[in-house]
């Protein structure tokens, strides 16, 4: 591929990510048609199509493939919007799953269901359709004209309505960190709980000061405090808690959560859900305080394994349809906040204590689907979750993260079958090395591994003192990342000459330490960001650049300690041209 073409390409992958989708992932257009088994489907079922929707000329023989392979009641399908002409705005939608149907209701799409149904049962007739006799072809299939529209629906009175009334324990570890509890279990009780509910504090080792002041906690707020000075292990401690508990459900709560004043309720509403006779772990979104944040909405299977749905995203923001903003049905969730049946609990043995501090709450909840049940997270109401306050965070601690390691092999081997398959609740063409919900088109420089080669032969190096604009977003060194590479230090920023095209040159980095430096290659990134500050400058966009180098490389290229990072750019003619002077 020339420069030229894969230059576009990079900046289409970026910008236009369903233009260039539509390019790759529609090969069964076109193909021969069985007139026969089209009309045998159309006598059997009606297809239901939105208003303002134009007519797919393949739906119908889609509808009639997949239908022949297997015997379903309601069969639905993906759309997007067609906008002069263009195809635009895709909704693959989600896997099936009774809360998000039925959360995302209020964006229509077309279906097909059996006639003999809709026959007897008339306008009420999803109440009487086989769940697992429901089929979502992730084709898109339906295209609306300029808009999609929207139906308003309310999705927490909705909620309130499945309001449980049986007792309630809530089990929060907490250790040294009294001022935690005490706002946590006081934002509890100002958030109007049922009545009689149990709330359990289990302290794993704190100092006699500390335990003093649980104890004041215990007396004053009439909870239920057990010591057990231990090493922590997340699992243990819990399932002590729920040993104690004699409520019907459980709630795990951090003692770092707090419920903010519009999420009073939160309890039924964990327990309105965990009732229903499918329902497994129960979970609710969870903001950071200060940022506001997405810290938890939901766990999905990605390829590098468990992972927080939009974590890190701002709340504010709508994403995925309101996907944030729904009741939905999820793989895991997180045990910061999770509610279940406590029969259901002492059915799959509670949590493994094999697992002391990482992947348990996935293991749970991969274990209650195996059992048939299904997760819910509740996106609609939040709490916030200070998160991670009191211990170190795995990724900078060599230590612990060998400790991760042996976790996640632990429960990857436990969960072989499962992991080799793609998250169940999520649509093929989302993205599974993200988990950001956004269309599965990666680009050039995601899924690269570390094992960079070395250039020692530099070739010529050129000083420029004007013209040569670059900056640096951050060298980092890092254990591990979400595409599975290991043990690297990471380069980003962006560069560019002011006065000539940027596909004319590749980036690089420099690396160096006293009088040893290499050269390592670095990838084309897309920068919105920097597009905005060079409005003039044409393809200021792919000015990015990023690269992993493996430590391993630069231990066998002799760097040891501390080494420098400067980014270059490289002509075709094998010139490294340096910027005298830092510009951003």
């Amino acid at each position: 591929m020339k420069r030229g073409k894969a230059f576009f390409t990079q900046i289409q992958k970026a910008e236009r990510p369903y233009e260039y989708w539509l390019l790759h992932n529609e090969e069964w257009r076109g193909e021969r048609k069985d007139y026969s088994l089209e009309k045998d489907f159309l006598s059997r079922f009606t297809i239901y199509r939105p208003r303002n929707t134009v007519n797919d000329p393949d739906c119908a023989a889609r509808f009639s493939y997949y239908e022949e392979q297997g015997d379903y009641d309601f069969i639905y399908c993906d759309d997007d919007v067609l906008k002069d002409g263009v195809r635009t705005d895709p909704f693959f939608r989600p896997e099936y799953g009774p809360e998000t149907f039925e959360s995302f209701r209020d964006v229509p799409g077309l279906f097909a269901v059996r006639k003999d149904i809709v026959d007897e049962y008339g306008d009420d007739f999803m109440k009487y359709i086989d769940q697992r006799k429901i089929l979502h072809i992730p084709e898109v299939l339906c295209h609306f004209v300029k808009f999609r529209p929207f139906i308003e629906t309310d999705e927490e009175s909705r909620g309130l309505k499945e309001e449980c009334e049986e007792p309630v324990s809530i089990v929060i570890l907490s250790k040294d960190h009294p001022e935690f509890l005490q706002r946590c279990v006081d934002s509890i009780l100002a958030s109007e709980p049922p009545k009689g509910l149990e709330i359990i504090t289990v302290d794993n080792g704190s100092s006699p000061e500390n335990r003093k002041l649980y104890r004041k906690l215990q007396k004053e707020r009439k909870i239920d405090y057990i010591t057990n000075p231990c090493e922590f292990n997340f699992s243990e401690l819990c399932n002590l808690g729920a040993r104690r508990a004699t409520g019907n459900y459980l709630i795990f709560l951090n003692d770092d959560i707090e419920i903010p004043r519009v999420s009073k309720h939160f309890i039924q509403r964990l327990t309105g859900q965990a009732k229903k006779d499918h329902a497994g772990a129960v979970g609710m979104k969870l903001l950071y305080p200060e940022s506001r944040k997405i810290q938890h909405c939901g766990i999905s299977l990605q390829k590098s394994g468990p992972s927080h749905i939009l974590c890190g995203y701002p709340d504010e923001e709508e994403y995925y349809f309101g996907f944030s903003r729904k009741t939905v049905n999820v793989t895991a969730v997180t045990g910061a906040c999770l509610c279940v049946r406590r029969e259901l609990f002492d059915r799959v043995n509670g949590f493994d204590e094999k697992l002391p501090l990482a992947y348990n709450d996935v293991d749970l909840c991969i274990r209650l689907m195996n059992r048939g049940f299904i997760n819910i997270c509740i996106n609609d109401m939040y709490l916030y979750h200070l998160e991670s306050a009191t211990r170190k965070n795995d990724m900078h601690d060599r230590e612990a993260y060998v400790k991760l390691k042996e976790y996640r092999e632990y429960f990857a081997a436990r969960h072989r079958d499962f992991m080799a398959k793609k998250d169940p609740y999520q649509n093929i063409n989302i993205t599974d090395t993200g988990a950001d919900l956004k269309v599965d088109v990666k680009q050039d420089w995601e899924e690269s591994g570390v094992e960079l080669e070395a250039q020692e032969n530099i070739g010529r190096i050129v000083h420029v003192k004007r013209g040569l604009l670059y900056g640096k977003d951050s060298t980092t060194y890092r254990i591990s990342d979400e595409y599975l590479n290991e043990d690297y230090f990471e380069a980003s920023g962006w560069i560019f000459f002011k006065r000539k095209k940027i596909s004319d040159y590749m980036p690089a980095i420099l690396v160096s330490s006293g009088e040893k430096r290499v050269l390592f290659d670095a990838s084309r990134t897309f920068r919105k960001d920097v597009e905005k500050v060079f409005p003039r400058k044409k393809d200021a966009c792919m000015s990015g650049f990023y690269t992993r180098v493996s430590r391993k490389v630069l231990e066998l290229e002799g760097f040891s300690g501390h080494i420098d990072v400067t980014p270059v750019l490289r002509d075709r003619k094998g010139r490294v041209y340096v910027c005298e002077q830092r510009n951003g």
